[in-house]
């Protein structure tokens, strides 16, 4: 069993020489051995993670990460409609964000209470339909990887010291999630706002947020808790469970279906009402979202207000033509409300306002091989 380790500060993600390359941090050794505190081990796991979660190795054709598909600078999402696979695969779901995902209950877009971040992971690295990754069936190929390569090895035996092999795929896992935990967005205006700096927030903002709190909108009827994706009671009184709903974006054949391609939580329970119904997704950094809803075919925030005053997406022809406003499984919350160009223009003010500039680029959460 390894029970020593040199008293150093964890040495896997590169620091920056001055001449702009990459060089691993440095630092003078005490000439004796001690054991590791809890903080290095701590903090040995989350740079290891961050390599991980950024390195291109971990996927089969070595050209995409973890952090193609949840890029810092669009708040751990990709920018397109929906994701795309290592071979061009066109995934049936938008990439949800990882901001403050280690608190999230329901990490997908059906809303599954019981997934766990680590098992999470097995279905970008190894799933197989489609395949995101591309690991699926290559599990010792990617071990073979990780274990060859001197940096890694390094790496996990700072991260996991008391590991007779500390190279091993549950590690990996491990470590990428809590790099993950560290993905925390707690200092937008709003949150500035709600912890007393009342002029974080615009007069516009302070307007759209009433609006979003209170009737007729009643936006917070779905979009209630510190990440505005929890269900609340009329009284404002937050229900301690994943929200999912069907808010009418589709009625392809007049009874209520939605695209072959996903029909939401019906796939998972076989139950007629459960057609169209997804978790409600979290509201922070919406500026850097979009495109919007589960599929991604709401491309601005104006539009998806636009959809729920109008009580649900009119299509009005190509192949998912509609009217959303009579699906039969739309929520009894979703029934539309009329509001001036300048209450519009509120809300949006407030939306923009629950997004953290500082979680773009903040180091501890960037690429280290850029």
């Amino acid at each position: 069993m390894k029970t020593t380790s040199v008293c150093r500060l964890p040495s896997c993600i590169p620091t920056r020489s001055r001449s702009g390359g990459a060089l691993f941090l440095l630092v003078g050794l005490i000439g004796t051995a001690c054991a590791p505190s809890e903080a290095f081990i701590e903090a040995s796991q989350i740079e290891l993670g961050q390599r991980l979660f950024f390195d291109p190795q971990l996927s089969i054709d070595g050209k995409r990460a973890c952090g193609t598909c949840h890029e810092q600078e669009k708040a751990f999402t990709d920018g397109f409609p929906r994701a795309v696979g290592h071979a061009a695969d066109l995934l049936p779901r938008n990439t949800l964000s990882l901001v403050n995902v280690a608190e999230r209950r329901g990490l997908l877009w059906i809303g599954d209470e019981e997934l766990t971040l680590q098992a999470q992971l097995d279905t970008p690295l190894f799933g197989r339909s489609p395949p995101e990754m591309g690991m699926g069936g290559h599990e010792t190929e990617l071990l073979t990887r990780l274990q060859s390569d001197r940096v890694y090895e390094r790496c996990f035996s700072e991260a996991f010291p008391d590991a007779d092999e500390p190279v091993t795929l549950d590690n990996m896992g491990a470590a990428i999630v809590a790099f993950q935990r560290q993905i925390v967005s707690r200092s937008s205006p709003y949150d500035r706002y709600l912890g007393g700096e009342i002029g974080a927030l615009s007069p516009g903002a302070t307007r759209g947020m009433a609006l979003f709190f209170g009737e007729p909108l009643n936006c917070f009827r779905c979009h209630s808790g510190s990440d505005l994706d929890q269900p609340a009671d009329p009284d404002g009184t937050v229900r301690e469970t994943v929200g999912r709903f069907n808010t009418g974006l589709y009625n392809v054949d007049g009874a209520g279906a939605y695209p072959d391609f996903e029909q939401g939580r019906i796939a998972e329970t076989g139950l007629a009402e459960d057609m169209g119904v997804f978790r409600v997704p979290m509201l922070r950094n919406l500026t850097e979202t979009a495109p919007f809803m589960h599929d991604g075919s709401v491309p601005t925030l104006g539009a998806v207000i636009d959809n729920y005053a109008a009580g649900g997406r009119v299509i009005r022809d190509g192949p998912y033509a509609g009217d959303g406003r009579s699906n039969p499984h739309k929520h009894p919350l979703i029934t539309g409300f009329q509001m001036s160009a300048t209450q519009r223009a509120d809300l949006l003010a407030f939306l923009e306002s629950l997004s953290d500039p500082d979680l773009l680029t903040r180091p501890e959460l960037s690429d280290p091989f850029r």
